[in-house]
């Protein structure tokens, strides 16, 4: 690999997570500037919200990530990443600016809107650019920075939230789209969209600019595009419309029954209940605020992820996922048995920590790597939206029944459910999903047809 090509991969890599970044602040910062708009130092002009409107607020952002899924599986296949991402820059700006401007909760209702549509389009078309440009043995690391990226911007808000108002900290969210705008002209759409839109001239430049090298003839740039070409013609040509016998063939079932099991492994860890309980603990034992407490466990999923980097391209995906759910079921086991006995908080502490670190390893951090790797080409960016469709359904359904689930049954019996559901989540990576480090997606794509 070119120093010049890795360089180039890396900093491309970087400059669409700005958008994670962006993405990941604004999903943090609800959790500030409702309380503040909610109490009686207000300056909304229909006075304070109610508590019912903040929890609309949330709802909406669920709702418009929806509404973006379905709205980019078609966008996707008919502009480019850049302009997807360019769109996605202008959505931030404006939900940014209703947040700023806000005299009524009906524009922080509809600022969570545009946002949730703009995170829609962030984690269909950020996989798939990544996917797409990076090398067979540093795919997984590259499309880590996702992850990380954006549980940086989580910190990053729930910091700056912490200290400033939130009208300060909106003004500093729109620094890093326009940094993304600012970073585009440096670098080029993937190979994979040129050579559907523009032809095989273009997208080996494409494919050179990311390789670091400057003569066509060079033979390692000259089979990995032949594999490119095969890859695209084993899905029947570069540009056509999706057909119903398209979800049909064996390669698009398993591409769906194994993106829609990683996203609700995702969103039925127990992750969400943890980082509830997490909050709980430290406020009850009155050690750090519920918001300190949470930038602490977002830096312990942090640590999982760079973990992961390290390791995801030598020792696989499956490995990095199943043992990322197993340590996961280990560490909510570790919490339930020391609710359960009344044991010491230090026990339960421990229990949380290992849950947030081992979530960070896999579930969180590899379900949309795996994705963009196995989809067929001809239809991947319309599997990647109903992978991100479901998970949008599946958060909006556990925040509604949680509270439910919590009073009918307890929280000894919530942690039985989500340790279940983690090892049957490993059991199912272990025996159905493909290992895809280190093959090219040609490899890939004929394993999914098996």
């Amino acid at each position: 690999m070119s120093r010049i090509g890795r360089t180039r991969q890396i900093l491309s890599a970087l400059s669409v997570n700005l958008l994670a970044f962006s993405m990941g602040a604004s999903i943090a910062s609800p959790s500030y500037y409702t309380k503040f708009l909610g109490s009686e130092e207000s300056d909304l002009e229909t006075g304070p919200l109610s508590p019912k409107e903040t929890e609309l607020i949330i709802s909406l952002y669920n709702m418009g990530g929806i509404v973006g899924a379905v709205l980019f599986a078609y966008i996707s296949r008919v502009i480019g990443r850049k302009m997807i991402l360019k769109m996605v820059s202008a959505l931030h700006f404006i939900a940014y600016i209703l947040i700023a401007y806000a005299y009524s909760g009906v524009m922080i209702m509809a600022s969570q809107f545009v946002l949730g549509i703009a995170a829609s389009g962030i984690t269909i078309t950020i996989p798939l650019f990544v996917c797409e440009i990076a090398e067979d043995n540093n795919r997984g690391a590259l499309g880590l920075m996702f992850s990380l990226l954006k549980s940086f911007g989580v910190v990053f808000s729930l910091s700056l939230g912490s200290v400033l108002n939130y009208y300060y900290v909106v003004w500093m969210f729109m620094l890093f789209p326009a940094l993304y705008l600012f970073s585009t002209q440096f670098w080029y759409e993937s190979a994979f969209y040129k050579i559907r839109s523009e032809g095989a001239c273009k997208a080996k430049n494409s494919l050179m600019f990311y390789r670091g090298v400057k003569s066509a003839d060079t033979n390692s740039v000259q089979v990995e595009f032949d594999s490119l070409q095969q890859f695209i013609k084993f899905y029947d040509g570069t540009d056509r419309d999706i057909k119903i016998f398209d979800f049909l063939t064996k390669a698009v079932r398993k591409s769906i029954i194994i993106g829609v099991v990683l996203v609700a492994m995702e969103q039925f860890s127990g992750y969400s209940f943890i980082i509830v309980k997490a909050g709980t603990i430290f406020q009850h034992a009155e050690t750090i605020s519920p918001e300190i407490a949470a930038i602490f466990a977002e830096f312990f999923q942090i640590f999982g992820i760079l973990i992961s980097i390290i390791f995801v391209d030598s020792v696989g995906r499956k490995i990095m996922i199943s043992l990322s759910s197993i340590g996961v079921a280990i560490g909510i086991l570790i919490y339930g048995l020391s609710e359960y006995f009344m044991m010491t908080k230090n026990l339960s502490i421990i229990g949380l920590s290992i849950t947030i670190f081992c979530y960070g390893i896999g579930m969180v951090s590899l379900p949309y790597v795996v994705i963009s790797e196995i989809c067929p080409f001809n239809i991947r960016g319309t599997i990647i939206a109903l992978c991100v469709t479901f998970s949008w359904v599946f958060r909006v359904v556990l925040v509604k029944l949680h509270a439910l689930f919590l009073e009918a049954f307890g929280s000894d019996t919530i942690s039985y459910y989500f340790i279940i559901n983690c090892i049957l989540g490993a059991c199912f990576v272990i025996s159905y999903v493909p290992e895809t480090k280190k093959k090219s997606l040609l490899e890939i794509s004929h394993i999914m047809q098996r």
